[in-house]
């Protein structure tokens, strides 16, 4: 008697692979260009999504998807555990670099591959650890947020370079280094990232960016925004090489970014001036994304007063 297709699903040999559990042999395979740049990327920005690495290099996603699993299988990619077991249901398998990863890039760095120029040259990426442990795991607020820099700075890398513009971001790793002190008082602010914008022949615009996920009081986001504006006031950037800079907001909700520009509304404003400080612009994620990543410089954005909704460049 011939086997019913219900039959041969219940004898079917169980699947080797699963989201979770390496090989213990995994396939052997040459690390080619493209998989340095998929480091590279997942380095820059901690943690990306396959979209995220296709909107960045281009070409076939599946295939991209494919490599990404095979620098996974072999330790050079690392998937966070917080996405494990609910979160892969609803959302793309998300990576951050893994230990051999790290070694790897380690070693183009000091054979000077100029992918990694962006990085100061006694920086030992060999020496990261981003491993997680049963004692030390990241949580997925974290992870999340992370996310949204990344939908951010990706959405402008591809803008900008279509426009011929100069985008200049020197990634997730340097942040710390842009943190700023607000005179008097000493409290800092550190934004989620700072990049510059350069259109030839015109200058360069200096940007702090703010992901607002509403997880802070608007108080609180009050208070900082009113530090971004002491710290220009107290010297132009505290002696750094530009004069002027903006501070870019992007909610996930538009109800909230209306509040966040009315919270912000008096920064500035006195009797010698009547309107809002200019530097502050808010936006929100629906407004752009990954796949339409031309909306993130075109007019979207909103000052903390009027209605006018304004370009980046």
């Amino acid at each position: 008697m011939n086997e019913t297709p219900q039959a041969a699903v219940m004898t079917a040999e169980p699947k080797t692979w699963s989201m979770w559990d390496r090989k213990p042999d995994p396939p052997a395979y040459r690390m080619q260009p493209r998989d340095v740049k998929i480091l590279e990327a997942v380095f820059r920005h901690r943690f990306l999504t396959v979209s995220h690495i296709h909107a960045l290099l281009g070409g076939s996603k599946a295939r991209l998807a494919l490599r990404c699993r095979v620098l996974w299988q072999d330790e050079f990619l690392e998937r966070p555990k917080a996405l494990r077991p609910t979160k892969i249901l609803t959302e793309e398998i998300v990576y951050a670099l893994g230990k051999k990863g790290a070694q790897y890039l380690d070693h183009l760095k000091k054979k000077g591959v100029a992918i990694l120029d962006y990085l100061k040259p006694n920086v030992d990426i060999g020496e990261l650890d981003w491993a997680e442990t049963p004692k030390k795991q990241i949580g997925w607020p974290y992870i999340d947020h992370q996310l949204g820099i990344a939908s951010f700075m990706t959405a402008m890398q591809v803008a900008a370079h279509a426009k011929g513009i100069r985008f200049h971001w020197d990634g997730h790793f340097n942040r710390q280094q842009y943190r700023i002190t607000t005179p008097g008082d000493g409290a800092a602010v550190l934004p989620d990232a700072y990049f510059t914008l350069e259109v030839p022949g015109r200058g360069i615009a200096h940007h702090y960016l703010e992901i607002d996920r509403a997880n802070v009081s608007l108080k609180r986001m009050q208070e900082r925004y009113q530090r971004y504006f002491e710290f220009w006031k107290s010297g132009y950037g505290n002696g750094r090489s530009f004069k002027h800079f903006r501070v870019l907001t992007v909610t996930y909700d538009p109800d909230y970014m209306q509040s966040l520009r009315r919270a912000a509304q008096p920064i500035g404003r006195d009797h010698n001036h009547p309107s809002s400080w200019k530097a502050l612009m808010f936006t929100h994620a629906g407004a752009f994304d990954i796949h339409k990543p031309d909306r993130i410089l075109e007019s979207i954005w909103l000052y903390a007063d009027g209605e006018a909704e304004i370009a980046l460049v």
